[in-house]
């Protein structure tokens, strides 16, 4: 851990899984199936609804990196990029996803220079905490950026970046900095690090359970009668 000033950097934490073995396994899996694995298995706080506001991708994974906003205690005039925020994105790996915790601060901690930025390095989408804006411009970068909305006023001067890689509260989902995280557009979901194998063994079941039960009510089979057989199905 590195106190850069008054943000507090950690170092990025490798997951236990090859990282790219899990994420070719999990990119085709929807988040509502990894959801339901994830509350199978007794974790909790690992999604959150959010919708994608810019950018043409509606589907994104990678492992997580993290940035952490406070209210700032001393409101000064700002003009410009905040350099601290900007070098952040720099800093970001390829094939990661920025999750910016802004306390729901109804300000805007993107828009379309970050959106630019991150695309330069590589990160594969970005969920925000807070509000993005510039949508014209940041909608024609091939980025996708989930948020709670649009708003027309950034955070310069009003919220300070004050940790880097350090566990958020993200919408109510913790993550860690080497958490996988997988977003589509019904939200995204935190696999956490040393539990990609679990998730994965568990999806192929609630897959085949989830085309068990559309197939029984495609064909008119009464519900007690198809949670009879679910239950059968499960326990063979």
């Amino acid at each position: 851990m590195i106190d850069n000033g008054n943000v507090t950097v950690t170092g990025a934490v490798a997951p236990s899984t090859n990282v790219a073995d899990a994420l070719a396994v999990l990119a085709p899996i929807p988040t509502v199936v990894l959801a339901d694995c994830l509350k199978q298995m007794g974790i909790w706080h690992f999604s959150a609804p959010c919708s994608i506001v810019t950018g043409r991708a509606t589907r994104f994974i990678g492992p997580a990196r993290t940035m952490r906003f406070l209210p700032t205690r001393n409101h000064t005039a700002v003009g410009g990029e905040d350099v601290t925020h900007m070098g952040a994105i720099e800093a970001s790996s390829r094939g990661e996803v920025l999750l910016i915790d802004g306390n729901g601060g109804a300000r805007a901690f993107w828009g379309s220079n970050a959106t630019r930025m991150a695309q330069l390095q590589g990160v594969a989408g970005v969920i925000i905490d807070g509000y993005t804006r510039d949508s014209v411009q940041s909608s024609e970068i091939d980025v996708p950026v989930m948020a709670r909305g649009l708003c027309p006023s950034s955070f310069h001067g009003e919220y300070d970046l004050v940790g880097i890689n350090q566990p958020i509260d993200c919408f109510g989902a913790v993550v860690f900095s080497g958490d996988i995280i997988a977003a589509d557009i019904d939200g995204f979901v935190v696999i956490p690090d040393g539990t990609v194998d679990a998730v994965v063994a568990r999806a192929s079941r609630v897959l085949s359970d989830e085309e068990f039960i559309a197939n029984a009510i495609s064909s008119g089979i009464p519900a007690e009668a198809m949670i009879r057989q679910l239950d059968a199905r499960r326990s063979s």
